[in-house]
């Protein structure tokens, strides 16, 4: 299965601390809820504007990367666009902009049932990948690119699952987040 999102169409709520918004692009199951902390995980793409404190998640891990914009400083520290980062749900982070606005994309999931990884894949040529079990995103976060003859320009993705392999054709260098969930 490959099922094509873009992100432009996924309307925008509030955070679970309402300091910001948030477009929920994934839950499991699709029933759970953030306010209810019953999924056992979450894709989403959030939009910093300013200082807040990021919503808490015990029991969960949180992967995080900017998309758009200068980067974050949570805890003054520095995290640069295109630059995964994994921590703890249950930390308190304080965030704030180092510049500009940002467009982050995030997963949050339970440590004890879920493995997930989140990783940059740059594409210049026709490429074909291997798929791994579980579900996976590909978020084309730069460039145009067609997989499986899927049209994607920057802020499309795809979920797949059940699938061997992809092909990815960009029309120039495209740069993808790739998001690895399996159930232990």
């Amino acid at each position: 299965m490959i099922k094509l999102i873009k992100l432009a169409d996924i309307p925008e709520t509030p955070w679970k601390n309402n300091l910001g918004k948030t477009r929920q692009i994934a839950i499991t199951p699709n029933v759970a809820t953030v306010a209810n902390n019953d999924f056992l995980w979450r894709l989403s793409s959030a939009t910093v504007t300013g200082r807040a404190s990021f919503s808490q998640f015990p029991g969960s891990d949180r992967l995080l990367i900017v998309w758009r914009g200068d980067g974050l400083l949570l805890n003054n520290i520095k995290l640069l666009p295109h630059s995964p980062l994994h921590f703890s749900g249950a930390d308190e982070i304080d965030c704030d902009l180092i510049k500009s606005p940002v467009i982050d994309l995030g997963l949050i999931y339970k440590r004890d049932k879920i493995k997930a990884s989140m990783d940059v894949l740059s594409i210049e040529k026709e490429t074909r990948l291997k798929i791994d079990s579980g579900v996976q995103f590909y978020f084309l976060a730069e460039g145009e690119c067609l997989v499986n003859n899927m049209r994607l320009i920057s802020g499309d993705l795809i979920e797949v699952e059940k699938e061997n392999e992809l092909s990815f054709s960009p029309s120039s260098s495209s740069l993808f987040y790739k998001v690895l969930i399996e159930v232990l």
